[in-house]
């Protein structure tokens, strides 16, 4: 499984919607996506592209949205890495 987390931002004034999309790969490769244009889960089209781009091929199916959240300013989706998640307690 490809583990997601995607940065949204909805510009107010124009009415469009972007994401960002950070993927950790099970071989531990961190892939970004860089800001695009998208509403909805879009961000999972994104996902998959960047994959194919890095030569994987992976379905919707692949991955495992672990993140996802949005923001205020277009710098903080523009500039988002992800974050760390860890299962300790």
């Amino acid at each position: 499984m490809y583990k997601v987390q995607v940065c949204k931002w909805h510009d107010s004034v124009n009415g469009n919607t972007y994401h960002n999309v950070v993927i950790i790969c099970p071989d531990g490769r961190f892939l970004t996506s860089g800001f695009k244009y998208g509403y909805g889960t879009a961000y999972k089209e994104t996902a998959i592209d960047t994959l194919k781009e890095n030569g994987i091929e992976a379905t919707d199916k692949d991955l495992d949205i672990v993140y996802e959240t949005e923001v205020r300013s277009e710098k903080a989706c523009r500039d988002f890495r992800g974050v760390l998640i860890t299962d300790e307690v």
